[in-house]
Formats: structure tokens, C-alpha cells, sequence
């Protein structure tokens, strides 16, 4: 996965398709404003494209698939070796150290953020367990009124907590677990109770755990992106306007449940235990909606909703993570002057049935014997794809800034086919000094194949 991380491409993708689909579900979310739960439903799926989206992109650009048509990298054959310019496709040893920085910010942030959703979780279950049962006939009766009210099967069980401000309640068991404060439980007013009891269920019908856990670990997965963070908030906060919506569909008067809100402190930190309010800035919000009369919709979103966007989700994904220049299979010996190809074919040994490598390089080892002092020499080696299937030539590296491809080509490499690459190394500084560096070669399917490359530096007279 590290080396993934390094890739640039996939840094690129990272960045510009996320923010795409995060944009265009901040535009949904402001078109939809007054139906808040099919807003979150759209917004949800949209976040999820705009995780996916890079990764499909990167197995697309594996196989060659793109919309763009691939460049035209004709060189010709007359031109010295020492002016061919590099390919914009090349991986060029150690120059991209931003990309190996990024992909270590990449990976310390998922890691913080995964265990600062773990740590919710023991939380969470840890409030479960030192919460006591309440035995209080009044509102167990309202809970289960509650339910009814909003079309629920199950009983909810009600327990009292001394380490929460508000009532909260946890999905995540057979039957909801609604928790409340214990100065709550104890002098409370059955009307703004009432209220509160359905909101904290409409959680529970809505499946809101859910949503909730799939938007953290989307957040694991992409941790730098401030527009992930930025839509998981808004998602918070459609989820909390489409339960106020069940609780005045369920004939609540807006003035007694706006109150009851109010009366309440926020409560943080739970991420699993979805509170009835958790912030202040975003209840004054919340009661506007409530006493405008805006949360009186239809609360819940059909089928048909649902799949226009989930359609529009993979519509959107798809044509972004297509959004790129395909590569073509090189179905023919690339770059080679004539009469050299039969060369090139007598010099590798029979193939080794047990090998793991199908693609070969040749020549093994790569001598270009004696150069000056402090300046570059060019060399030539040839991967061949000894195998039947084509084969995906994924990437090559050097050992060190020393050392530069200047011709390369990334894509499939047919049966048969064998694909020229060009390099120069910089000689020793010192004259008599012979150095040896590595150049790798990544191919899908295989283990990377290292070829060592030898320079010694030479005296040369100018007189």
C-alpha cells in the first residue's frame, strides 16, 4: 500500500476527485436544504464516490482504460540518445520527494484518526456498561409511544447515566438504548420528553449509526482532505433536521419540542451515541427550521430518490476516474534501430519454467565501462516479455538522484513484444573510482526486477 500511496498519479487523483465529487455534493446539499433527509442520503453516497473514486482510477489505469487519448511518443531513430527528452511518464529515482512525504502524512493521519475512532467506540460501550436501568413507568410508557408513533417494532429500553448532558441513544444493539441524564430522568416534563424520545429513535429508523460509522471510516481513509471533515458535518447536521422532521410528522408542536431542545446542553465526544444535541451553534440553526414550519416535509426518502442517486454517484465516479490518458499495449519491439532486435533475443537465456519472472531484462547486468569524471554516460537496456499474456508495465525506480531514465514507457507489454528504456549515470568524481546503482523495474504480476548498473570514472587528458 506504501508504494501505492508514492505513486504520483494516484496522489494526483487523490486530489482533484475528491474534491469534484465533495463540491458537487455541497451543491446537492444546498439545492435540497429543505428536505434534509434526502439531502443526507445524496451526500452520504457522494462522500463514498469521492473515497472510491481514486482507487478505481488507479485498477482503470492498470488494465489501460481512459478517455483521453494517449500521447504520441515517436522519437526518431536519428536522434542522438543524449537529446531525447524524458517522457512525462517516467518515475525519475528520488526526485519526487514531496510524493514519499505525502504518502507518510497520507498514512500517520489515517492511523491518528483510526485510533481516535477506536477510542470513541470503547467510550461509547463503556457509557453503555456504567449507564443503570431506569424504573420509571412514566417515561418507559412514553418511550414506547414513541415508537409506535414512528412506525417501530421494537421496545427501546431506557437507562439513566450520570456522564452525559443529554440524552443520547445507541444503536447498536437488538433493541435501542436511550440514555438519559439523571436530573432529567428525574424531573422532567412529559410533553418535552415525549419529543425528545422520538428524536432520539428517528436515529434508530433512520439507520443514522450507520451512516455515521461509514462516514468515520471514509474520513480513516482520507484524513488531509478538509472537505471530507467539512461534509461529514454537514451530514451531522442533516441527520439532526430530518429526525426533527419525524418528531413534528408524529404531530409534536414545534414551540413545546423547539423548548425542550433548548433546555439542553450539548453533548461530545461519542461519535456511536448520537446525542440529541451536540453543539449550540448548530441547535439556534435547528430551531429556526423548527418554528419556520421548513421541517414539516415528508420526512423520509422513497426508492426512487435512492436510486437517482446512487446513480449519480456511480455515473460520477466512473467518468472521473476515467478521466485520464489511456496507454496502449506495445504489441511490437519499441524504439529499436534496425537489425538489432534478433541481437537482443540471442542474448537471454532459456527461459527458467520455475522463474517468477515473465518479463526479462537484458542485459542482466548493465557495464557501460569507463566514463569522465563528474559527467553522465548513456546506456541501453531492453525488458522483454518472455510470456503469453500481456504483461502491465507498472513503474521503474533508481537507487539515487546519480542516476536518470530518460526513456520509458508505462502500459501493457504484448507476448513477445520488448520495449527499449534509455538511462544516464553520472560517473565517480574521483578517477579510478567504480560505483554500482540499481535500477528496478515494476511489473504487475511479478516481483520487481532489479538490474545493477556499473560506472567507473576515468582519466581523460583534454590536451
Amino acid at each position: 500500500m506504501y508504494d501505492t500511496l508514492l505513486d504520483g498519479s494516484l496522489i494526483v487523483d487523490a486530489l482533484w476527485q475528491p474534491t469534484l465529487c465533495l463540491l458537487i455534493a455541497g451543491v446537492v446539499a444546498a439545492l435540497l436544504a429543505r428536505q434534509p433527509a434526502r439531502a443526507h442520503h445524496a451526500v452520504l453516497l457522494l462522500l463514498g464516490a469521492a473515497v472510491v473514486t481514486p482507487m478505481v482510477s488507479a485498477a482503470f489505469r492498470a488494465i489501460g482504460w481512459g478517455l483521453i487519448a494517449p500521447p504520441s511518443h515517436t522519437i526518431p531513430e536519428s536522434t542522438p540518445s543524449n537529446q531525447i527528452p524524458a517522457l512525462s511518464m517516467n518515475y525519475l529515482a528520488s526526485a519526487f520527494t514531496w510524493e514519499r512525504l505525502f504518502g507518510v502524512i497520507w498514512i500517520v493521519l489515517s492511523i491518528v484518526v483510526i485510533a481516535r475512532l477506536v477510542q470513541s467506540i470503547r467510550s461509547s460501550r463503556r457509557l453503555l456498561r456504567d449507564s443503570r436501568p431506569l424504573d420509571d413507568p412514566r417515561i418507559n410508557a412514553l418511550a414506547n409511544q414513541a415508537a409506535r408513533k414512528l412506525g417501530l417494532r421494537c421496545t427501546p429500553t431506557v437507562r439513566v447515566s450520570d456522564s452525559i448532558a443529554c440524552p443520547v441513544v445507541w444503536c447498536w444493539s437488538k433493541q435501542p438504548v436511550i440514555l438519559l441524564p439523571q436530573g432529567m430522568a428525574d424531573a422532567s416534563d412529559a410533553k418535552a420528553l415525549a419529543g425528545i424520545l422520538c428524536h432520539e429513535l428517528a436515529h434508530w429508523k433512520r439507520r443514522d449509526h450507520v451512516s455515521v460509522f461509514v462516514s468515520e471510516l471514509l474520513a480513516c481513509a482520507m484524513p488531509w482532505h478538509p472537505m471530507v471533515w467539512w461534509t461529514k458535518r454537514r451530514m451531522a447536521q442533516l441527520s439532526e433536521r430530518a429526525c426533527d422532521q419525524w418528531v413534528l410528522a408524529t404531530g409534536q408542536s414545534p414551540t413545546v419540542f423547539a423548548e425542550s431542545l433548548l433546555n439542553l446542553a450539548p453533548q461530545r465526544g461519542n461519535r456511536l451515541a448520537l446525542a440529541a444535541v451536540t453543539n449550540k451553534h448548530g441547535l439556534v440553526r435547528r430551531i429556526h427550521h423548527i418554528l419556520d414550519g421548513s421541517e414539516r416535509r415528508r420526512p423520509h426518502t422513497s426508492g426512487a430518490w435512492l436510486a437517482l442517486f446512487i446513480g449519480i454517484a456511480m455515473l460520477l465516479s466512473t467518468t472521473a476516474a476515467l478521466a485520464h490518458r489511456r496507454v496502449q499495449v506495445v504489441t511490437s519491439n519499441v524504439g529499436a534501430p534496425a537489425g538489432e532486435n534478433m541481437a537482443i533475443g540471442d542474448q537471454l537465456a532459456p527461459t527458467d519454467k520455475d522463474s517468477p519472472f515473465i518479463v526479462r531484462v537484458t542485459p542482466a547486468e548493465l557495464d557501460l565501462g569507463i566514463g569522465e569524471a563528474g559527467k553522465p554516460k548513456a546506456g541501453k537496456l531492453w525488458l522483454i516479455n518472455t510470456g503469453s499474456t500481456p504483461m502491465q508495465i507498472e513503474r521503474a525506480k533508481v537507487a539515487c538522484g546519480c542516476t536518470t531514465i530518460t526513456r520509458f514507457q508505462i502500459g501493457p507489454l504484448a507476448p513477445g513484444a520488448s520495449m527499449l528504456v534509455e538511462l544516464t549515470m553520472t560517473a565517480p568524481e574521483r578517477p579510478g573510482e567504480r560505483k554500482t546503482k540499481d535500477v528496478t523495474f515494476f511489473i504487475q504480476g511479478q516481483p520487481p526486477l532489479k538490474v545493477p548498473i556499473h560506472l567507473e570514472a576515468g582519466r581523460f587528458d583534454t590536451e
